[in-house]
């Protein structure tokens, strides 16, 4: 893919090295002379100097050509409005960062007329991923669906557990929630597991669930525990605001 990044900062610095490092053809759009000296000395890409946000800057920049046009400035108005002019110069698709709580409420309503085809918000990422560790603490991995309706979760077989020694057809006798697991490591091998499976300590389990159902799950296996009705949040950034 062609894909073009405004913004050489820690998030498009990372980019653009996963980016390459992946075989994509990145240029990349920075203002600041001692950036793009630095990124063009260290990596495979093109380097423009300019604002992202000029048509002519990203006419130079072959945005009219790129599959992906990726904003990630530390400005939440000129990464929209770069993104704006990059579909109005041809991008195809459009990611901006937006980290405001007051842009980012209001960024499904824009989205059409700032021709976003995406928004991210590391702030609220990381506040939702605090948030699902503090519910499914004994949870390795978890990731979300659905708009965060369904929950793929991953988590270890303890000893002594209810599950231990069972086959997956008992599961709806011995827990009364919902689950479906769909995969499970038992040292270096992941097993797509039938019903007549027979789960083991030390198993890390993956299965798919609602919300309520995955705290029911945890909850009914003793790896959950009680809800924290109180809570002390230091720091009124962001980060902090997302998660109150």
């Amino acid at each position: 893919m062609k894909i073009v990044i405004i913004g050489d900062g820690k998030v498009g610095g990372y980019l653009a090295n996963r980016l390459t490092a992946e075989g994509h053809d990145v240029t990349m759009i920075d203002q600041r002379d001692e950036a793009m000296i630095r990124t063009g000395e260290n990596l495979d890409v093109l380097c423009i100097n300019g604002n992202g946000a000029i048509a002519s800057v990203q006419r130079e920049a072959e945005v009219d050509e790129c599959d992906l046009l990726i904003a990630a400035t530390g400005s939440d108005e000129l990464n929209m409005f770069s993104c704006l002019v990059a579909k109005k110069v041809g991008a195809k698709h459009t990611v901006a960062r937006v980290r405001d709580p007051g842009y980012y409420d209001e960024i499904r309503m824009l989205a059409d007329d700032l021709r976003l085809s995406f928004a991210i918000n590391p702030d609220l990422n990381c506040a939702n991923d605090i948030a699902q560790a503090l519910r499914f603490p004994a949870a390795i991995k978890a990731d979300t669906f659905a708009k965060g309706r369904i929950e793929l979760l991953h988590f270890e077989l303890p000893e002594g557990c209810i599950l231990d020694g069972k086959q997956l057809s008992e599961l709806p006798k011995i827990v009364k929630a919902k689950v479906l697991v769909c995969a499970v490591q038992r040292g270096e091998q992941v097993i797509t597991p039938s019903g007549s499976f027979q789960l083991a300590a030390g198993d890390k389990v993956s299965f798919v669930a609602s919300k309520k159902d995955a705290g029911e799950f945890f909850k009914q296996l003793h790896l959950i525990q009680k809800p924290v009705h109180s809570a002390m949040i230091i720091g009124g950034g962001r980060l902090g605001y997302y998660l109150g």
